[in-house]
């Protein structure tokens, strides 16, 4: 069916489907998810499953919606991608993003008819993140932190709890210490986004001063650990865990401020999204 769905190509591949759906890029977003069930103290395994199916429906939709719109400058930029190059028409992943999206409204309303309006504020933040603050600097990491992170903390609370202060803050705490650090993903594509027009942190600073703004971001986790440690009154496992992830951050921000070139940043982002990964198993432990 995803064959018929994706083209009538024989071109097409699985390595075409996966590159255009990016489902490995919501891992962190899925342990978010399970971190929120955790924190909320309940658990039932049907709801979560079909959560997670909700999860990975959407963001692969996104996934999607974004390489439409990103067509043209991969034509240039990244020409071996699946819609640059033909294997995948515009008309067929226009019908798996819409596909993906009515698939995660299903087992949305499956998990819990109060994600319903979560899911469709996920969708939202997808596509304003693609068609307007993608290359908006701050505002661009602060939808993708705010999508990607918090969205699916408290989607996860709330599948068995009310919302209170206690997963307020933390998600409080994950969006201030996320979204300044999330710019390290724009230093690897300066020269491209520069002919593009868009207004990214290393564009417009230049990539030497704005590594110094990135390196306050990374920062930040170093910084403030310790005080929802504290004051909510979590685990050592929690502590250690991000502990490691604010160790790695703050070599990740030193060796950018040495070498803020593409191919430095590019190894780099990598391992930022699994210290992202690594925060996000420290609040499933909290």
């Amino acid at each position: 069916m995803v064959g018929k769905v994706v083209s009538s190509s024989s071109r097409v591949t699985v390595s075409d489907v996966l590159m255009l759906t990016m489902p490995n890029r919501a891992l962190f977003s899925c342990a978010a998810l399970l971190a929120g069930v955790l924190l909320s103290g309940s658990a039932n395994f049907a709801p979560i499953a079909f959560a997670f199916l909700m999860l990975m429906s959407t963001y692969c939709s996104q996934a999607v919606y974004n390489n439409i719109l990103d067509v043209e400058g991969d034509r240039v930029d990244a020409p071996d991608r699946p819609l640059a190059r033909g294997a995948v028409s515009i008309p067929a992943a226009w019908n798996l993003h819409f596909l993906l999206f009515l698939l995660g409204l299903v087992f949305a309303y499956l998990a819990s008819p109060a994600l319903v309006p979560v899911m469709l504020l996920f969708e939202l933040l997808g596509y304003v993140y693609s068609a307007y603050t993608k290359g908006m600097g701050v505002l661009s990491y602060a939808t993708l932190v705010a999508a990607h992170l918090c969205i699916p903390l408290l989607a996860g609370y709330m599948l068995f709890a009310q919302p209170d202060w206690r997963i307020l803050s933390i998600v409080a705490f994950v969006f201030f210490t996320e979204v300044l650090a999330f710019s390290i993903k724009d230093y690897k594509d300066v020269e491209g986004d520069r002919r593009q027009g868009m207004r990214t942190l290393p564009v417009v600073l230049g990539p030497r001063r704005a590594s110094y703004v990135t390196l306050f971001g990374l920062l930040l986790v170093p910084a403030l650990f310790l005080l929802p440690w504290a004051l909510l009154r979590l685990s050592i496992l929690f502590l250690a865990l991000y502990g490691i992830a604010a160790a790695a951050k703050l070599a990740f921000g030193m060796k950018l401020l040495r070498d803020p070139s593409p191919a430095s940043a590019g190894g780099m982002l990598k391992k930022f999204r699994l210290v992202i990964l690594i925060e996000m198993l420290a609040w499933c432990l909290a």
